[in-house]
């Protein structure tokens, strides 16, 4: 995370192998309502994407050339209004 006055930059990065213990195959349960690996409804990368653009910012997510995922997001910092 960055900050500077008129804006925030957030950076998310995964190196894709998971934790020790998850490679393992000993992980923790998972709610009931959870999708499993790789099969999500689609509807969160966009929902970010939304939620940035709408905030008058900017997002961006893909896969890392090094393997994992990187998410970018550039959003602006308002002054409050006096009066």
């Amino acid at each position: 995370m960055h900050y500077r006055t008129d804006a925030l930059r957030i950076t998310v990065e995964d190196d894709g192998p998971g934790s020790p213990k998850a490679r393992s195959g000993n992980r923790p349960a998972t709610p009931a309502t959870a999708a499993a690996p790789g099969t999500g409804t689609g509807h969160g990368m966009i929902g970010m994407h939304e939620r940035a653009r709408a905030a008058g910012g900017t997002l961006t997510a893909g896969p890392r050339p090094t393997g994992g995922f990187r998410i970018h997001a550039e959003l602006p910092l308002r002054t409050r209004r006096k009066g």
